[in-house]
Formats: structure tokens, sequence, C-alpha cells
């Protein structure tokens, strides 16, 4: 980065702002989306989609497919 960015930090209000706003703002111009949610894994990106896409149906995942993070956290549904 060349320039200091303001990330959680409303330089108007001086209030504490949302850090992924300025992104979330640039991504919906971009892709003419109304409002977007960003996530720093794939396994917060999987477990989203899938709580979205098959929400009050079972969804059927693959042994191969099951996410671990840490050997402590696993997605199963």
């Amino acid at each position: 980065m060349r320039y200091p960015v303001t990330l959680e930090y409303t330089l108007n209000d001086a209030v504490r702002g949302h850090r992924d706003r300025r992104l979330a703002d640039l991504l919906c111009e971009l892709t003419g989306a109304e409002d977007v949610c960003i996530v720093n894994n794939n396994a917060a990106a999987v477990l989203l989609m899938l709580a979205t896409i098959s929400a009050g149906r079972q969804v059927i995942v693959s042994r191969g497919e099951l996410v671990e993070i840490g050997g402590a956290f696993r997605l199963q549904r």
C-alpha cells in the first residue's frame, strides 16, 4: 500500500467503523450486488454458501470434502 487507509475508523463521524465496509462498497459497485459479506477463509465461505442455498434441506458432503481447521474444528452438517 502506498497511502494510509482508515480500516476501522470512520473519519467523518470520528467513530469506529466496519473493517470491511470500504471493500464491500467497491465490490457492490463492481458487481451490482446489494451488499457483500467478506470472509477470510474458504471454510467460512463454504459454510455461508451452504447455509444460504440449502436452508431447510439436507446437504450431502463426501468424506473427502470435510473441512478441518487445526484439528479441532470440523465442518460437518
